[in-house]
Formats: C-alpha cells, sequence, structure tokens
C-alpha cells in the first residue's frame, strides 16, 4: 500500500522494477533461470490494475 499511495502522488506513467526474488513459487524451489511468468501472475494482476509496466530483474 505504501507503493500506491507514493506512485499516486508522483505524476505520470509508472514502471516497476521487480525482482526475481520476488516470485510466488509456493514454497518450491525454483532456480532463477527456470522462473516463468507463472511465478510472477499475482504481480502482474496487480500491475495491469494498477497501470503500471513491470521491467524484470533476474538478480
Amino acid at each position: 500500500m505504501d507503493l500506491e499511495k507514493a506512485l499516486s502522488l508522483i505524476p505520470g506513467k509508472h514502471r516497476i522494477n521487480l525482482h526475481a526474488i520476488y516470485a510466488e513459487t509456493d514454497g518450491e524451489v525454483v532456480e532463477r533461470d527456470q522462473l516463468e511468468p507463472k511465478h510472477f501472475e499475482k504481480w502482474i494482476a496487480w500491475a495491469k490494475e494498477h497501470g503500471l509496466g513491470i521491467d524484470f530483474n533476474p538478480t
């Protein structure tokens, strides 16, 4: 909610930088080179809901 508030106060279009550590794997160990879009579905839905772009950072 802090990010949503900050973005509401900053004019213009926004993008978030999403790091691989934020993958949602339901407790399953997934190596970084095995991550798939399904591991970020909730982030993608949230970004669409708020009109945000996403840049992915695999580090």
